[in-house]
This record gives C-alpha cells, sequence and structure tokens, in this order.
C-alpha cells in the first residue's frame, strides 16, 4: 500500500476514534466509506454507519466487501423504510452500489470475475453460491422492493461496481474486455432487469480522491452583476461567463481565517508553482505596474465549476465548487491583494454546473454532492439551538463532544466522531429519552416528522438531556470499539441500548424536560454511570441480556425496527429493574 492511501486511511480511522488490526479489513471499510459518501448526494447526506454497509470479515461474502442499496437517493437497510418512502413519493429509484477491496496493486482478472460473479449471485435466487447473513439480509431487501406491488419504480435500476486496489488501472485491454463481457453477461442473466451496469476501476489516486472529497465542500456567495448565460447546453445545468470585481473574487479564493482556500483548487490540473515562475512574475507585474484595468484583457481569467449554485438577480452563491484552472492566477492575486488600486481589478470567469458529470470531466473529476437548505439549517436558527451548542463547549472539556448546528461546522481540526449533528442528536435523543430506538435507523425526513415538536427541541427543555443521549452514543461507541468487550452483533440495536442504559441507570420514571430541579439529579446519574469505564460495561451487559431476553435470542435486523419489539424491551427492564 502506498504512503498516501495508507496516511488517509490512517486518517479516517483516527477521525472516527477507532482501530481495526487486519489491514486488509481496514482497507475494505476506508474504501466502503469513501463509495458510499460518494454515492449520497449532498442533500441526502445524513450519517451513515459504515457497519450498516460493510460486509466485513464474515465468511461466504461471495467476493463482495459492501453493499449499500439506495432508494431516491436515500441509503435505506429495512423494510420499513422502503413502505415509509413509498408513503412520501408515488414512484421511487433503485440503485445498488456494490464494492470489492483489494489491498494487491494490481488488478487481477480472478478477483475481477470472482467479484462479477458474487454480484451476479446477488440477483439470483437460483445461484448455487451460499452467501452470509449481511448478503442475504441486503438481498432479501432488494427482492422486496422488485416483487413488492405496492413499490413502483419509475425507471429500472441501476447497478453500480466499485473495484478498488492500492494500485492504478492503466486501461488494460485484456482487462476492459472482461469487464465489458461481464456487465454484458450480468445484464443477460438478470433478464434485462437493470437500467444499466456501472463499472469502475478505482486505484490508489481515485479512492484517495473520493476521501478528500468527503472533506473539501465550500461555500461562497459573490455578486456576479456582469455575467451572461450560455445557451442551453445538453448535460449543463447553468453556464456563466463575465467579469467579477476583485472584491467578490477575493470571497472565493480566501477563507474566514484570512487564508488561501486551498482545498478548492484540489481538482485543479496543475498546483501552485510559486511567485518565481515567469507566468506568475508576469502576472504579478501586471498587478503592480499601474496598467492594472488592462488584466481584464491580458489574463486568460479562471474556471470555476459547482455542484449547485442558488440566489437571486445579481447575488450567487456556489456550493462545493473547484476552480479547475486558474490555480497561478488565484494564488497571485491573493498573494497581492494589498497592492494599490487592487480595488480596480477585474478577472474574467466562467462558472459552470453540469447536470451529468461527463460532461465536465476532462476538467473536474469531483464528488456528486449537491448543498441545499435542509430542516437541520432551520432548525439550527433557533435560539433552544444557540444555548444547546453553548451547553455542549461548558461539558467535559477534557474530553470535550461539539455540537454542530450548523453543517460543516468543524469540519475541520475536530474529530469527526466527536462531532454531533442536528440529525444525529434527533436520533439519540428519541432513542434514549423517548423510547422511540425503533425510528432511529430511518431517514430523516420520517424521524423529524415523528418526534419534533413539542417532544423535542422545545425551547422550555433542558439541554442535559440532549448531551446526555450524544454522550452515552460516544462511549457506547468506544465500548464497541475495544476489542473484545460487546459482541459487534449488537451494533444493530445499539439504539435500543442507549434506551436501556437510561432505563438501568437513571430509573423507570424519566421526570419532564423542563424541570431542571428533576431532570439534572436523573441525567447526572447517567453520566456517572458513563463516566466510569468498567460500571458502564456493566450496565451495557445488563442491556444485553434484556435484549437476548426481548428478541428471544434472534438478532434480527429488522426486528429492532418495530415499535413491538421496543415495547418487549421496555418490559424486559422493566422486570429486570424490579427483581
Amino acid at each position: 500500500m502506498d504512503r498516501l492511501t495508507r496516511s488517509l486511511m490512517e486518517d479516517y480511522f483516527r477521525d472516527n476514534g477507532t482501530t481495526i488490526p487486519d489491514e486488509a479489513h481496514a482497507f475494505e471499510v476506508f474504501c466502503n466509506y469513501c463509495v458510499v459518501a460518494h454515492e449520497l448526494p449532498y442533500h441526502a447526506s445524513e450519517e451513515f454507519e459504515v457497519d450498516d454497509v460493510s460486509v466485513g470479515q464474515l465468511p461466504f461474502d461471495i467476493g463482495i466487501d459492501g453493499i449499500a442499496i439506495f432508494l431516491n437517493e436515500r441509503l435505506i437497510d429495512s423494510k420499513e423504510e422502503v413502505k415509509e418512502l413509498i408513503g412520501v413519493s408515488g414512484s421511487l429509484d433503485l440503485t445498488c452500489v456494490f464494492v470489492q477491496a483489494k489491498t494487491s496493486s494490481k488488478f487481477d482478472s480472478g478477483d475481477l470475475l470472482k467479484f462479477f460473479n458474487g454480484v451476479d449471485c446477488f440477483f439470483n435466487k437460483k445461484s448455487s453460491l451460499t452467501s452470509n447473513e449481511f448478503i442475504q439480509h441486503k438481498a432479501d431487501l432488494v427482492s422486496f422492493i422488485l416483487d413488492d406491488n405496492s413499490v413502483y419504480l419509475k425507471v429500472k435500476p441501476t447497478c453500480k461496481l466499485y473495484y478498488v486496489t492500492t494500485g492504478q488501472w492503466n486501461d488494460d485491454t485484456s482487462l476492459k474486455i472482461l469487464c465489458e463481457d461481464q456487465k454484458e453477461k450480468l445484464l443477460d442473466n438478470s433478464k434485462n432487469l437493470f437500467r444499466e451496469v456501472i463499472f469502475t476501476p478505482c486505484g490508489a489516486d481515485e479512492i484517495n480522491k473520493l476521501y478528500r472529497s468527503t472533506k473539501t465542500t465550500v461555500t461562497a456567495e459573490i455578486d456576479f452583476e456582469d455575467r451572461v448565460s450560455l445557451p442551453e447546453i445538453k448535460g449543463v445545468t447553468e453556464a456563466f461567463i463575465g467579469v467579477l470585481p476583485f472584491k467578490e473574487f477575493i470571497n472565493l479564493i480566501k477563507d474566514e481565517y484570512g487564508r488561501i482556500r486551498s482545498s478548492i483548487f484540489y481538482d485543479n490540473v496543475r498546483y501552485y508553482k510559486g511567485p518565481e515562475i515567469d507566468v506568475n512574475v508576469d502576472i504579478a507585474k501586471t498587478l503592480k505596474s499601474g496598467r492594472i484595468e488592462q488584466f481584464v484583457v491580458l489574463n486568460n481569467g479562471i474556471t470555476i465549476v459547482a455542484k449547485s449554485i442558488s440566489g437571486i438577480r445579481k447575488k450567487l452563491i456556489l456550493n462545493d465548487y473547484q476552480i479547475v484552472n486558474g490555480c497561478q492566477t488565484s494564488h497571485v492575486i491573493f498573494e497581492n491583494q494589498s497592492v494599490p488600486g487592487i480595488e480596480n481589478l477585474y478577472i474574467p470567469i466562467k462558472i459552470v454546473v453540469a447536470a451529468q458529470e461527463e460532461i465536465v470531466n476532462n476538467i473536474i473529476k469531483a464528488s456528486n454532492r449537491q448543498t441545499e437548505v435542509t430542516k437541520e439549517e432551520l432548525l439550527a436558527l433557533s435560539d433552544f439551538q444557540k444555548k444547546l451548542e453553548l451547553y455542549y463547549t461548558k461539558m467535559d472539556i477534557d474530553d470535550p463532544l461539539y455540537y454542530e448546528r450548523q453543517a460543516g461546522q468543524f469540519r475541520q481540526g475536530v474529530i469527526k466522531r466527536r462531532v454531533v449533528s442536528i440529525t444525529h442528536q434527533i436520533k439519540t435523543f428519541a432513542a434514549m429519552f423517548l423510547d422511540q430506538p425503533h425510528l432511529a435507523s430511518r431517514y430523516y425526513g420520517n424521524i423529524y416528522k415523528e418526534v419534533v415538536g413539542g417532544n423535542i427541541f422545545a425551547e422550555k427543555h433542558e439541554s442535559i438531556a440532549y448531551y446526555t443521549s450524544a454522550r452515552a452514543y460516544y462511549v457506547l461507541d468506544n465500548q464497541f470499539n475495544r476489542a473484545n468487550v460487546i459482541d459487534p452483533k449488537y451494533k444493530v440495536c445499539r439504539f435500543h441500548i442507549l434506551m436501556a442504559l437510561r432505563y438501568l441507570a437513571g430509573g423507570v420514571e424519566r421526570p419532564p424536560f423542563t424541570s431542571k430541579r428533576k431532570i439534572e439529579p436523573y441525567c447526572d446519574k447517567v453520566l456517572k454511570v458513563l463516566a466510569d469505564s468498567n460500571e458502564c460495561l456493566n450496565f451495557v451487559q445488563e442491556a444485553v441480556i434484556c435484549i437476548d431476553k426481548a428478541a428471544k435470542g434472534s438478532i434480527d435486523r429488522d426486528k429492532f425496527k418495530t415499535q413491538s419489539f421496543t415495547d418487549d424491551l421496555i418490559k424486559e427492564i422493566s422486570l429486570r429493574s424490579r427483581s
């Protein structure tokens, strides 16, 4: 494995506070995260647990390391989520994503064949290959979508295969022919099931870029008055060309700390070569020579590719953008932003928003995320959210959590697993304090509808219960990451463990959230347990015993997503608390 890939992989696990001793397994998890994060569009990028898409080290993996099922761009894992989406939308769009990751530095024809055969087996109920429980669960879910009469697919499904190695894909003719033959075979064997089968070979450069793209989203607002819209172009959503004054352009390239935004040049074909090279010397001379007004006709300008644009009239908001041509110019302007007369500078600008990635594939290969105003962002404006964010800053300073009231607030410099988003807060609070752990795996829209209102984020609620639920999830995650402490199979019911912890450590009777005098000592009892690793583990083990009894020994994903199981678990906990 090359040094950069290993470094980024270590960054991912460090960011999530986890370690996986086996390198091959670690690479599989890393690749699954990168691919699924890439496939999730930004407006649907609610947190996902990589364990929910990773086959892991289970036997009978039939050559597949990761499986992600998308309906209407939502990552789903249960029949209940399918039924919810049917209620929201009359027609659905299904995409099935498969990942195979190899630490080998080459693309092996035998492993490629095994991967394609495994995907074929996934859709073929009569296959002779034996698959494990995880794969069978995903296959049953897809069968439910395809066979249930209440599900209407507006188009045929899409099948995507990502084969990842630590090497480089060199367009080897024999491998390309093999992959094309296997794609055609998959289409034939599925009896015309798919709209298309897309095979994506990823070497080290590609998977590293996918990972980097999860960390580089940026947004800026500009006044772009002197512009014209380009004529309609097939595959392009919007395109503008014009000139931008210096005071607006500097907003695109400079961050809130006064530094140049290095991330927006990631997809540029040339990195910044420094002020000494001839072309950059010439640009600087123009800026300093008193001929600054000539710059607009002397310079080739800047090309920007954005994932989406919003705004009205002359104001534009660029979301997830990259400067793909003009890296040298941008850096020289940044370095000379204080020269006299710089306010008179105008820069030629072209902005493109492409609906189809291949349209701009020759200038940029970027992630497919889009940004839109979400319910979380609207919630972020409330006084309660601001109060909650402040509360987090005062708690457990030596082992902090960070409440992310605004998306991307802690993108840099904070370990990811310590960040609590609004969506995550809703899930943990609903599970632990509202007895709704079965809702936690559902997509954001339905959780919001079912628990937001008087039950959550009410202005008179005390913050401590919200913090306690997030802290409990964080501590429980730590327990799962300790080798041989809790059986990993119980991860599928982690939100039920949260609820059980609250009952067992705090007591069956939960005080009102509006009474500081009552809710604080109640939560303090839970927080005291969470602060003691050994005592916490004892309570988690008690919770697992209750779950086993309620589940009658069967750890079934679908079962945990029902109200009836939650009711059975509460009964078991109550019986144990009284005994």
